[in-house]
């Protein structure tokens, strides 16, 4: 079997593939590690008569043979200029089968300036197992027309069954129609991770994954590394096809720019977002300034990561941070903030069922309808929970715009301070078949608009209980609903950083939202779980009431601060009047809540 490098098989984990089995013999013998240094200086030894060497284990060239899994350690800048092979398409070196290591040794593996255009690297097959370490790999670049793979990875094509790991490089300035810096094809997997950088690479008109593409059952793993300037084609950064796999992981994806889907494409494959930010990208031609997602078998999570400042520029395009249609969207712990475009939904545009937790949407802004997000048609459902829309714009539909159909419901989240310049600051509802559901939330104290606007009272507005508004516009009238409420009853406090992963709004300590809704009502204390922050829900705040009460909107208050020493808790009757007061002592000073009790 092929021996392994210690660091290709953490590679494999990252991947999440299954290892190669390994015998109890080989393990012994130090299979981990490479049995076989070839040292590259282009002089005596050239890369390309090392590849051979490692490939056949055969003396080649001026290069020693190979032997298992090589090293090729690089001790030279290589400057390649005449194409190697043409076996899928015209290439600079020769295809790589076995299991190797190319040590970069931070020198450059690039392409004549005025040599014939090919890409620099093939790994083919399931024999192919490849690490590239601590390079620059640079001026590849396969043709704009041909058939089958040629125009496929204009530095790196990974292909049919080969796995490459590429840490610590640069992967810069390569063209191609279909990824300009690399593509993973046919079952193949590629792990980019450790600080690598993949920039200034460029795919056609047309074409897919400016920066990275994987596509037809392939696997694309990005962790701790950096995907920017890459333009062209969809997926300025990453383009996404025909079922592959791609995981973003602790990462950046920003300053892209492409057709649609400045920062990230999704097409019929699937895709998982981690600890990881998508910034300032841009889409010219379709929507999905930040992502773009299509196809019914696509599939996105969003988690704990930021989605920001990227936009969509031309008249009529739609989602300035995340454009999605076809597939259910995913979004976790996550921000989408000053996204714009110059139609519809700043943050989001989505015609498919979106699930939101723990989530912010702040900031953004559409020329036209949704700056927060824009809903649409019967299947754009979105359930949002224990999430925050703030300071949003737009001209109609601040915070969310439903058009034609669209069921939109807020549970236990803050809506609030988003502004339209015509109707509807919080939520414009359009179309009879459109629907808003609120349960123990804030729709209120908009910077401009009304909280609600329900066109021609067309569609349903319902109320699930124990919801404020600043005054009746949203028509809440069930049991807790406080309507008409002022900014100096709520207490509501500024977008901050509150705790856990996003930001969110504070409420004062003698809020009206404050402990209202008993435990075992509207999930308070059940499946709602903890707040925005992931405190829990109810709080005890020691005024022996049963039931504990949760508060309305995204933000639970906390009795006692983490910095506090110490609390009594203790009731007082006066004047007709009984009252709960939990006295604490944080940060040295004595501090009183009170809440009246009867």
């Amino acid at each position: 079997m092929q021996k392994l490098t210690r660091a290709f098989l953490l590679g494999w984990l990252v991947l999440g593939l299954a290892a190669p089995e390994i015998t109890p013999a080989q393990a012994a013998q130090g299979v981990f590690a490479p049995t076989a240094t070839i040292d590259v200086d282009e002089v005596t030894c050239t890369l390309s008569d090392a590849i051979t060497a490692a490939n056949t284990d055969t003396a080649t060239g001026g290069c020693t043979a190979g032997s298992g899994v090589d090293t090729l350690n690089l001790t030279a800048d290589v400057v390649l200029t005449a194409v190697d092979n043409t076996t899928y398409g015209d290439t600079g070196l020769p295809i790589i089968t076995s299991g190797m290591i190319i040590e970069g040794n931070g020198h450059t593996i690039s392409r004549q300036s005025g040599a014939p255009n090919f890409r620099i690297l093939v790994a083919s097959g399931a024999g192919a197992r490849v690490t590239l370490n601590d390079l620059t790999l640079t001026g590849g670049a396969t043709p704009a027309s041909g058939a089958g793979y040629i125009r496929y990875g204009g530095g790196v094509l990974v292909y049919n069954g080969a796995l490459m790991s590429v840490s610590g490089c640069d992967i810069s300035y390569n063209s191609a129609m279909w990824g300009g810096g690399m593509a993973a094809v046919i079952g193949s997997s590629l792990l980019v991770s450790n600080n690598t950088v993949v920039h200034h690479n460029t795919v056609g008109i047309g074409g897919s994954g400016g920066g990275l593409r994987a596509d037809s059952g392939s696997t694309l793993s990005v962790a701790d590394s950096t995907i920017r300037n890459n333009t062209g084609g969809q997926g300025g950064g990453i383009g996404a096809t025909s079922n592959a796999n791609v995981t973003v992981t602790r990462s950046t994806l920003r300053d892209n720019s492409s057709s649609g889907g400045g920062g990230l494409y999704v097409a019929y494959a699937k895709a998982t977002v981690t600890d990881s930010t998508i910034y300032s990208n841009t889409a010219s031609l379709y929507d999905g300034g930040g992502i773009q997602i299509t196809g019914d078998t696509s599939q996105v999570t969003v988690n704990r990561s930021v989605i920001s400042a990227n936009k969509v520029t031309g008249a009529g395009l739609n989602g300035g941070g995340i454009a999605v249609s076809g597939a259910p969207l995913i979004v976790t712990d996550s921000t989408l903030d000053s996204n714009s475009t110059e139609s519809h939904g700043g943050g989001l545009y989505a015609s498919v069922p979106v699930t939101m937790t723990g989530s912010t949407v702040s900031n953004n802004t559409a020329a036209n309808k949704g700056g927060g997000g824009y809903l649409i048609g019967a299947s754009g459902q979105m359930t949002a929970t224990n999430s925050t829309v703030d300071g949003n714009t737009a001209n109609e539909g601040g915070g969310f715009y439903l058009d034609a159909g669209p069921t939109v419901r807020l549970r236990y989240s803050t809506l609030s301070g988003n502004s339209a310049t015509s109707s509807g600051g919080g939520v414009y509802v359009f179309g009879a078949e459109s629907t808003l559901i609120a349960q123990s939330s804030i729709i209120a104290l908009q910077t401009l608009g009304a909280d609600c606007v329900n066109y021609n009272n067309w569609a349903t507005l319902t109320s699930q209980g124990y919801n404020i508004e600043s005054a009746t516009s949203c028509g809440f009238g069930g049991g807790g609903d406080q309507q008409n409420v002022t900014a100096a009853a709520l207490k509501l406090k500024p977008l901050a950083d509150t705790g856990g992963a996003t930001l969110t709004r504070a409420l004062g300590s003698d809020s009206v939202a404050l402990e209202q809704i008993p435990a075992g009502t509207n999930d308070c204390g059940g499946d709602i779980g903890g707040d925005q922050r992931g405190i829990a829900r109810p709080q005890d705040w020691g005024d022996d009431e049963t039931p504990d009460h949760c508060d309305v909107g995204a933000w639970e208050g906390r009795p006692n601060p983490p910095n506090a020493v110490t609390g009594l808790a203790v009731s007082v009757s006066g004047r007709g009047a009984t009252w709960a007061l939990l006295l604490t002592l944080a940060a040295g000073l004595l501090v009183m809540k009170q809440r009246r009790l009867a």
